[in-house]
């Protein structure tokens, strides 16, 4: 038999019926299964009958409902059919609360089909909020004692409710009695255990909002804000900055909140925690934060990716605030946010090397000992800084920055200066250096994982295999940078990996494709008022032509570059000096004048000033169109100065130079290079096969000069023996020979004689053989292929490799 009982709330907490209750649980007759429906636990001990399990009581929160539970009640019930966007937006204005689904499913169907999605999209759309609120003001609020009412008001100006926090704000005695009874009576009211804190309770977030509403309807603003300045003034005193500032904000008092942001600001930007920064100083007057070097230093830091010209302003005024109140520190990072600024819009509203001048001067005169984090930091601004001018000296700074980094143990920090480190040398083309840089950087990022600078990585190491010719790894690279990047939306760093994306799209030959970027690229930068990097990208479309063979379309997207990079306060010579030699490579084709000889020229100087390990394009443009003017001298001086700079800096692919332009490179330098040229070119194409070098080796192959249609033939000896599969020869456990990692079939031998004479090549060592023998090749008379034709060794040992043979007449290389 079942015995409901229902209401059992409105009974008086000392009614008799209770005791008659508290008999029938207690000494329960048999057969009885006793219901009982009420907001709130009766007031009788049920303790012992959850140690035994024999009672099941049902809260709020076992009665909300679950997202399948939300769907299944509007599709089954209300027959209501909502997408998986619109439930999850009712689940979370609702919580789940069953009586919240019915008001806003009543809601729903009295209105037209057609406003009901807008409905479902608003997040407490007002209609269901106003019907909510009437239920809590009639069945909640109004039932409460005085005391209780007024306590339910003033404590929902906090998310989370701790009892001995609460009852110093409220000068209340056992608040934590009086907060789990607004629990047991079910007051949508939540209790969690946290460790250190003990019961912490919060309220259903609708009835926050309404208690919320009563508050400001029902307290004067002085009332108000006298609460919120208390509440700050708690939690300051409990260490709880963040939250008092909210609180001193809410009361108006701005000297608080102004003390407690200077603390902590730098620490939550380092945390990347830039929307609570920003949301803290939209709260404060324009004129504070204006007085106030520190805020104008954090208001630059929360706009930095979406201002980065009007926040240089404010980095520069907060820089002469600082060195008027002697703040070292905040000269520090004032001059580090003002460089980084700087690289960001392009525009020098101080001289880049004065910044960078100014940055190396006060880091020099100040202690060892001060500041590690941010004059880490800033060494490694100044690397970048000095990287147009003073290389060496940018690589020091980055070096310093490291240093330092290391120090503090701080591994971020770490990570931060090997990066700049990285950058830098993979500006100065110094490839054969970055090995040692990238493995210490990626055993940091596996002991101590941050995704952005994991990120950040990939990128440089897709510039990396790209600057390397590892085309394939340098697109698994940027295809995961791009992803990761979207999905954490980080929006700067996406920007970059597309427009070195864009680079490798041009050497894979998919210049549709990277036109697509580099258009995409440049609406985002002129948008954003970018400066810097739409002359950057302006400059990669004009280069992706110049691939293509567009020459008068990558004309016009270099006048453009230039007339942006070269303009007044947006100096920056490095791509000034990547535009003059691109250009040099495009008047090959467009009959050159004396001018461009002279630009070429100063390009040439400018990169040798500053020791630029791609100087070698200069070079090799010179040497073209010195070749053009039929000047020979002058054509194999630029010619060999090219080929030993790129020797010195490891680079065999020339990623930035055309293909076609490659292959006139190459044949020049056998045509009048010498020997050291020749075995160059010959390196390179054997291991970076270019299809259009082969009608140039075809060319020269047919030249009146014997030696270099000999030279021309050993490359093309080389190029086809590079394509052929490499044969290996197995007598472990049986003698089989292998094209590739496939066996070669018996009726692949030409006659029996091949085999038969490759098995004595490697004999099984035999008392008085000497381990070397010498094989000659001789004729043989007959209608059989000769020896010659069949096997060619020469010097091999048991150690040793054969050279070469012939498997139907193909030269294959051999190893074992």
């Amino acid at each position: 038999m079942q015995l409901v009982l229902d209401g059992l709330d409105r009974l008086a907490p000392k009614a008799t019926s209770f005791l008659f209750l508290q008999t029938l649980t207690h000494e329960p007759l048999p057969h009885l299964r006793l219901i009982m429906l009420s907001r709130e636990e009766p007031p009788f001990g049920l303790q012992e009958f959850k140690i035994k399990q024999q009672v099941y009581i049902l809260t709020n929160e076992d009665l909300a409902f679950r997202v399948e539970e939300t769907r299944s009640f509007f599709r089954e019930t209300r027959k209501v059919s909502l997408n998986p966007s619109q439930v999850a937006g009712i689940q979370s204005s609702t919580e789940g609360w069953v009586g919240g689904l019915v008001l806003f499913s009543e809601a729903l169907e009295r209105l037209p089909e057609g406003e009901r999605e807008r409905y479902i999209a608003e997040r407490i759309p007002n209609q269901f909020r106003q019907e909510a609120f009437r239920f809590f003001e009639e069945v909640i609020l109004s039932s409460q004692p005085s005391e209780i009412r007024d306590f339910l008001i003033k404590s929902s100006i906090l998310d989370k409710m701790e009892a001995e926090f609460i009852g110093d704000l409220l000068e209340t005695k056992e608040m934590e009695k009086i907060l789990q009874d607004a629990a047991r009576k079910h007051l949508f009211v939540q209790s969690s255990y946290e460790e250190g804190k003990g019961w912490v309770f919060r309220y259903h977030q609708l009835f926050q909002d309404f208690l919320q509403m009563k508050f400001k309807t029902e307290f004067s603003s002085e009332k108000q804000k006298a609460l919120y300045l208390k509440t700050g003034l708690l939690l300051q005193k409990g260490t709880r900055q963040e939250e008092a500032i909210r609180f001193f904000l809410k009361a108006e008092d701005y000297k608080s909140a102004v003390f407690e942001i200077e603390k902590i600001g730098y620490d939550l930007f380092i945390a990347g925690r830039l929307s609570d920064l920003q949301e803290w100083l939209q709260a404060l007057p324009e004129e504070i934060i204006q007085r106030n070097p520190w805020l104008l230093y954090y208001l630059s830091l929360t706009r930095m990716r979406t201002a980065p010209a009007k926040n240089m302003v404010s980095f520069y005024q907060a820089l002469n605030l600082f060195e008027k109140a002697g703040d070292v520190r905040g000269c520090l990072v004032s001059l580090t946010g003002l460089i980084n600024a700087t690289t960001l819009s392009g525009h020098d509203l101080v001289p880049m090397i004065e910044m960078a001048n100014k940055g190396e001067n006060l880091l020099r005169t100040m202690g060892r000992d001060l500041y590690p984090r941010e004059r880490s930091n800033l060494w490694g601004l100044i690397g970048l800084g000095f990287i147009c001018f003073h290389p060496q000296k940018a690589y020091q700074a980055a070096q310093n920055a490291y240093l330092i980094a290391r120090e503090t143990k701080e591994p971020v920090l770490q990570i931060y200066a090997l990066m700049r480190i990285f950058q830098i040398l993979l500006v100065q083309h110094e490839i054969y250096r970055i090995d040692e840089i990238s493995k210490e950087t990626e055993n940091l990022l596996k002991k101590y994982p941050y995704h952005p600078l994991e990120i950040s990585y990939r990128v440089f190491r897709g510039i990396y295999s790209f600057s390397k010719g590892d085309l394939e790894k340098s697109e698994t690279e940027f295809e995961y940078a791009k992803k990761e990047c979207q999905r954490l939306g980080l929006s700067y760093l996406y920007t970059i990996n597309l427009r070195e994306y864009m680079i490798l799209k041009m050497n894979l030959g998919q210049y549709q494709e990277a036109e697509d970027l580099g258009q995409h690229l440049l609406q985002l930068s002129t948008t954003l008022g970018q400066t810097r990097q739409t002359g950057i990208i302006l400059y990669n479309l004009g280069r992706n032509r110049y691939f293509e063979g567009d020459y008068k379309k990558a004309e016009e997207y270099l006048e453009q570059s230039y007339e942006i990079l070269s303009a007044e306060g947006s100096s920056y010579p490095w791509y000034l000096y990547r535009i003059n030699v691109l250009r040099g490579f495009m008047a090959i084709y467009n009959h050159p004048n004396e001018s461009i000889f002279k630009d070429l020229q100063n390009a040439l100087d400018y990169s040798l000033s500053v020791s630029s390990g791609y100087s070698f394009e200069a070079h090799f443009a010179l040497a073209l169109l010195s070749w053009q003017k039929k000047d020979k001298k002058k054509t194999a001086f630029h010619l060999r100065s090219g080929f030993e700079i790129a020797k010195e800096k490891g680079d065999s692919y020339f990623p930035y130079i055309s293909p076609r332009d490659k292959a006139r490179i190459y044949a020049l330098a056998v045509e009048i290079g010498d020997e050291e040229q020749c075995d160059q070119v010959l390196k390179i194409l054997s291991t970076r096969p270019l299809p259009q070098a082969e009608p140039e080796l075809e060319r020269l192959s047919k030249h009146s000069d014997p030696n270099i249609r000999a030279k021309a033939a050993k490359i093309k000896l080389a190029l086809h023996r590079s394509t052929l599969p490499r044969l290996r020869i197995e007598t472990l456990g049986g003698f089989r020979v292998l094209r590739s990692s496939s066996p070669v079939k018996e009726e692949e031998w030409h006659g029996s004689e091949p085999k038969t004479c490759s098995r004595p090549l490697w004999p099984r060592e035999r008392k008085g053989s000497g381990r070397k023998s010498l094989w000659k090749t001789s004729g043989r008379k007959g209608n059989r292929p000769s020896w010659r034709r069949i096997l060619k060794v020469s010097s091999i040992d048991s150690g040793g490799s054969l050279s070469r043979t012939w498997i139907k007449n193909k030269v294959i290389p051999m190893s074992y």
